[in-house]
């Protein structure tokens, strides 16, 4: 693992679990956060940021204010773990992209990369989940002074715990900013109260932040999924040269029926280059159709197979995970 980011040395040697009740609805000078956090986190050389709440609590506005702040001086990296209501990347994926001098929205960010989960939600693929924040994450520290990471709203009951408990053991971050309505994060943050790192900072959920429905957060992935296959095609491809695998690592991709997946187009590095949906695999399995907006399928090596059934056009095709 590589080493920790440094330079937050005044934050790892603070009061275990220093208690910061702050509003994000406050954010009108500088995020609200306390002056000697501000300092530390500027004079800092490498700085990792973790954004942490459940859903409608004001994550992305606290990302987006805490991006643009940062960009003034150094160059800032996004990080969007949250493949259910993504904003870097397409939905299904974590993707991170670089903020330079000021943000400017979210559709000026161009995706550096991205690493397929397979799912909308990290339930039941809690695996990939921390594996494709982690593997970001390292890519995002290689780029960027300070790197933001927002996740997602999962935090309750043992599968949340577990979720987030893994991500900061994974990708070590100096700071994390959790944002609550209540007390609700605070199974997951007790076993650091005695910890010297990651500094955390506790904030007050602002009580104007919008609360999106279901039919919302479905039409926003719908629209993103329809943007991205807007111009795409479908490519043969032979099992010659192309493997498949499934990417909850548990399944077989020639048990089931896989019409209509969504999967992802890896190189022979490893590296996810394009989305895509499998259009047909044909009998006994030599050959495989899929609509993909990638132009050119030399280097795809590999074809993860994710777990949602989507159509060109965005819409869900069954329950979505």
């Amino acid at each position: 693992m590589p080493a920790r980011p440094t330079g937050l040395q005044n934050a790892e040697q603070a009061t275990p679990l220093r208690i910061e009740v702050l509003v994000v609805g406050d954010l009108t000078e500088h995020l609200g956060l306390s002056e000697e956090l501000r300092d530390t986190i500027l004079a800092s050389e490498r700085c990792t940021i973790m954004i942490m709440g459940g859903s409608d609590t004001g994550k992305t506005t606290l990302v987006e204010m805490l991006a643009d702040w940062l960009a003034a001086s150094r160059t800032v990296a996004i990080v969007d773990a949250d493949m259910g209501q993504s904003h870097i990347g397409p939905p299904t994926a974590i993707g991170w992209g670089l903020v330079k001098e000021k943000f400017c929205g979210w559709e000026t960010i161009e995706v550096e990369e991205f690493y397929f989960v397979g799912a909308t939600s990290p339930y039941m693929n809690l695996l990939p989940t921390v594996v494709g924040a982690k593997l970001m994450c390292d890519e995002a520290r290689r780029k960027a002074r300070s790197v933001i990471i927002d996740t997602t709203g999962l935090i309750s009951g043992t599968v949340g715990c577990i979720l987030k408990w893994s991500k900061l053991d994974a990708i070590q971050p100096n700071i994390v900013l959790a944002i609550q309505k209540e007390n609700e994060l605070e199974s997951i943050l007790a076993p650091y109260s005695h910890a010297s790192t990651p500094q955390i900072v506790r904030l007050k959920a602002a009580r104007e932040v919008l609360n999106k429905s279901v039919d919302q957060r479905t039409a926003h992935r719908e629209r993103l999924f329809a943007l991205y296959f807007e111009n795409s095609s479908v490519t043969g491809f032979s099992a010659n040269r192309v493997s498949l695998r499934c990417a909850d690592g548990l399944s077989t991709p020639y048990s089931q029926n896989l019409t209509n997946r969504i999967v992802s187009l890896r190189n022979a590095t490893g590296r996810d280059i394009a989305l895509g949906i499998l259009v047909e695999i044909a009998a006994g399995g030599n050959s495989f159709l899929l609509r993909t907006p990638l132009k050119d399928a030399e280097p795809v090596r590999t074809i993860v197979i994710g777990g949602i059934r989507i159509s060109p056009d965005g819409k869900k095709l069954g329950a979505f995970q």
